[in-house]
């Protein structure tokens, strides 16, 4: 079994991204999350797909020093503490998007749908509400994931993808 890094140097891909303020496909992330518009790119073609990092996954701006207080271990938060602070946002930066993530989160995605699932078949093992508009974006953002991927390496390079080893 191949892992995703070696998928990514077998067909030659690349990322580029830009910082966007939201993701179309995920509400208000604008408040909690680092967006992007992210493009695969294979050298012939390419596919746009948008990516989030929770702000969580924020790195230490460089030469900052963390001082830290009773109990609190590097590299950890604070455990009195419930939501980041302005000291920590205006002290860390986004970590920018890897191609081996974006792959992966699409692979995540796309495994859910990949088998024809309906979208009540989807729904209910994904815990969602059948009823529900939102639930329903998400499952048609998914088969869109799903088209752009067969787009980018036919079907046969989809199932490659899907068989490969995960991070």
């Amino acid at each position: 079994m191949s892992t995703i890094v070696e998928f990514i140097k077998q067909h030659n891909l690349k990322l580029n991204y830009t910082v966007v303020p939201e993701n179309p496909s995920m509400e208000d992330s604008q408040k909690t999350m680092n967006n992007y518009a992210c493009w695969i790119v294979n050298g012939k073609s390419s596919i746009l797909l948008y990516y989030s990092k929770g702000i969580g996954l924020r790195v230490w701006k460089r030469g900052f020093g963390v001082r830290l207080g009773k109990g609190e271990i590097p590299g950890q938060p604070a455990p009195y503490r419930s939501k980041p602070t302005i000291h920590y946002m205006e002290n860390t930066e986004p970590e920018p998007p890897k191609l081996d993530e974006v792959l992966d989160c699409m692979v995540s995605d796309v495994a859910g749908v990949i088998d024809g699932q309906s979208f009540e078949e989807w729904a209910n093992e994904y815990g969602y509400d059948t009823d529900s508009r939102k639930a329903e974006k998400t499952y048609n953002a998914c088969r869109e994931e799903q088209r752009q991927l067969i787009s980018l390496f036919g079907r046969a390079g989809l199932n490659e993808l899907l068989k490969i080893e995960r991070l």
